[in-house]
């Protein structure tokens, strides 16, 4: 969802923006409604473009976006940095960015994930389990000349560097 205004701020206006807007989404997720969101990013582009990610445990609805996005919408609109001028977009984190957060592994159980350790290893498999300190990943061995074996690998969550969802199509 997006929102734009028409006079150009100076950058130094927005000295700590994308600290306010955290602050003001994660606020947001006190309601009722919102209670199964959770924050994964804001970025802040000068001269005034605002773009908040989220994700919720069941997912995230274009109607939960433009709801939020009204919320805060409200919010800026009253602050005085802004004078009145910015570019809102307010979207789930979707499928091609990493998973940033333990809480968004869950609802991906049964997907496919390529996850890459800290130490540069890369592994692929499908995600079995979700633990509070880490995942269970059904990997699939490929050897030359010999029949593939599927072999369950703990992974901890401390040593992913990054994990992100492999799409299929069929």
């Amino acid at each position: 969802m997006g929102r734009e205004r028409n006079s150009f701020p100076t950058f130094f206006a927005y000295t700590g923006m994308e600290e306010k807007v955290r602050n003001w989404v994660n606020e947001l997720f006190n309601h009722p409604d919102f209670t199964d969101c959770f924050l994964l990013d804001v970025v802040y582009k000068p001269p005034k473009k605002i773009i908040v990610f989220l994700d919720a445990d069941e997912g995230v609805t274009l109607r939960k976006c433009q709801r939020i996005s009204r919320r805060l919408e409200e919010k800026l609109d009253q602050d005085p940095d802004l004078m009145d001028n910015y570019l809102l977009e307010v979207s789930s984190g979707g499928v091609e960015r990493p998973l940033k957060l333990v809480r968004q592994y869950p609802k991906h159980i049964g997907r496919t994930l390529l996850v890459e350790l800290m130490d540069g290893t890369r592994l692929e498999g499908e995600l079995l389990e979700v633990h509070e300190q880490s995942i269970l990943l059904n990997q699939i061995i490929r050897e030359r000349g010999k029949k593939n074996v599927n072999e369950a690998i703990e992974v901890a969550i401390s040593e992913i560097n990054k994990s992100i969802i492999k799409i299929r199509f069929k």
